[in-house]
Formats: C-alpha cells, structure tokens, sequence
C-alpha cells in the first residue's frame, strides 16, 4: 500500500515556496537567513510585516474591539484624545515599507493621526441601528491596512442614543498586542 499523502515537510515547503513566488511578483524580496539590519523592528514585527505583504487584502492581523459607552460624550474631544495619545506612542505613528533588497523599515512620522469615522444611527429604529451597526462593524474589522501609507489605529463612533455611543477600535498587530489595551486605554481616560 502507497502513502499519496504530502509529508507535513513537503506541504511547508510548498507553502513556502508559494509565499516566496508571491513575493517576488510583488517586487519584494525573501531570506532564509535573519539580516544584520531589522531597522528597529522585533522579529514578530518583521513576521507580521511578511504576512500582511503576502496578504495585503487579509485582515487577519486586525485586533479589533467594541466598545459601548454611555452618558454624555464630546466627539470632537474623545478625537483629540485619540490624537494625543497616538502623539505620545512612537509605534501608533509608524508605516512601513520595504528597502531595495525587499526590507522592512520602519518610518515614525512627527504626525499621522489614526483614521477616524463618525456615523449618528441615533434617528434609525431599533432593528435599523442594530443591522447598520453590525456592518459598520463587520466592515471595520475586515478592512485591511495598508502598512505603508495607513496609521496601524482606526476608530469608528457610532452615535446610538442621545447619550450611547459605540466605539469601534481596530489596530494591526504590528503595533498592538495583549499590553496595549491597558495602556492606550488609562491614557485616553486621561
């Protein structure tokens, strides 16, 4: 009796080698070897950045969150906040693109705000806001982004009351992981 089945070595290196091709026609260009120079990116920066550029379509590294909150809010302020708080977080200000021989470098920018979208359901009926906020959502969170030109942090609020906001909260994980949430969070509140 024959074994037709690919060894799990021989599916890795096909995946591989697919990865590399897609790569390549992207202009870009893969290593077995680490390099000297990460420019200041930590290797699961770097496997992130592969990934989103194998994939530039996939939102599978959207860290996404939903956020209710209740009584009176300023949007205009909560905005500001946003702003501040990317101001004093080098990583939320960061794009990436690849070098001549296919590197990553990361570019801190003096200023690059977080993408940003107000939408007020207040005035729809229940079942209306329901479903129009479900897609905003559902959109939100499988938007991609694109590394190179986009802020790694968007929000979007959704007014739902006279005094109930929905906030919707997507970062890459290039620049967002389990830690962030404590801190991006006692800073806004400041």
């Amino acid at each position: 009796m024959t074994d037709i089945a690919e060894t799990r070595e021989e599916l890795d290196d096909r995946r591989l080698e697919l990865l590399r091709r897609r790569l390549a026609e992207r202009g870009l260009k893969a290593t077995d070897q680490p390099t000297e120079s990460s420019g200041g990116m930590s290797d699961g920066q770097r496997r992130m950045w592969f990934v989103q550029t194998a994939d530039p379509t996939g939102a599978i590294l959207n860290v996404s969150l939903s956020y209710r909150i209740t009584g009176a809010l300023d949007a205009a302020r909560l905005r500001d906040a946003v702003n501040a708080v990317s101001a004093r977080h080098e990583l939320l200000r960061t794009t990436y693109t690849a070098d001549a021989d296919g590197e990553p470098q990361p570019t801190v920018h003096d200023e690059l705000a977080p993408g940003w979208s107000a939408h007020d359901l207040s005035d729809l009926s229940d079942n209306s806001r329901r479903l129009r906020l479900e897609v905003l959502a559902q959109r939100e969170f499988s938007a991609p982004f694109d590394l190179s030109t986009d802020a790694p942090l968007r929000l979007t609020l959704a007014r739902t009351g006279a005094d109930e906001h929905v906030m919707l909260l997507v970062a890459h994980h290039i620049a967002w992981d389990d830690g962030c949430w404590r801190v991006f969070f006692a800073d806004l509140t400041r």
